[in-house]
């Protein structure tokens, strides 16, 4: 049996290297092709767990935890949060615009971040491969609208904040940063549309429709 020549081995070492580079160039493909529906799915993640810790009220370091959410800073990013004040009664809480505009304030004052396993820590960076916080890559964005399907009409623009509170677990409450105050968005339904934008062009897009009871349904 003859040895390889050197060109052959030459030969074979390209071969090999355009295979792995092909398959390395095919799994950054599928995971950019996957990203928006990936991220969809995460937040719905979040919005079910604050959901769920809306059935009780936490006590930690002399603070009860009894509303949670997903907060909007801008249409890139979003954080998952737990709220705290000093009494058990969360109704209370809601019973005026003044009193959920400090409780919100105070909140993102001094945040505390709910992990995937439910925990509340006030450092989430000790936990990244729990945190639910999410910062979109380059060239992606988070569109809000109360009635059109594509978010073209009727923005809601940044900040949000998505809110699940003790003794209201049926339903969520949506505010929206406006003139120095949160303002309570009173809506049916919110779409949230996940999109890819290039020079201007949408590439791609994913699209999340909720009601006001919370039920998630994904448009694409």
């Amino acid at each position: 049996m003859r040895a390889f020549t050197l060109i052959e081995v030459v030969i074979v070492l390209l071969l090999l290297s355009l295979i792995v580079s092909i398959g390395f160039n095919f799994s950054s493909l599928n995971k950019d092709f996957f990203y928006l529906r990936d991220v969809s799915k995460n937040f719905a993640f979040s919005l079910n767990t604050i959901s769920d810790m809306a059935q009780r009220v936490i006590e930690k370091n002399n603070q009860f935890f009894c509303a949670y959410g997903i907060y909007f800073s801008s249409s890139t990013s979003y954080e998952v949060l737990a709220l705290s004040t000093s009494t058990k009664l969360c109704e209370f809480i809601f019973s005026s615009s003044t009193l959920v505009n400090n409780f919100i304030d105070q909140n993102l004052n001094s945040k505390n971040f709910i992990l995937m396993n439910q925990d509340i820590v006030s450092d989430v960076n000790q936990y990244k491969t729990l945190s639910l916080n999410l910062d979109l890559k380059q060239n992606n964005y988070f569109y809000f609208s109360t009635s059109s399907k594509d978010c073209s009409t009727n923005q809601i623009s940044t900040p949000l904040f998505f809110l699940y509170a003790y003794g209201y677990s049926d339903l969520f409450f949506l505010y929206q940063r406006g003139s120095g105050n949160w303002e309570n968005i009173t809506t049916d339904k919110i779409y949230i549309c996940l999109k890819k934008i290039i020079n201007g062009t949408t590439k791609e897009k994913f699209i999340i429709k909720i009601n006001k009871l919370g039920q998630i349904n994904f448009e694409k």
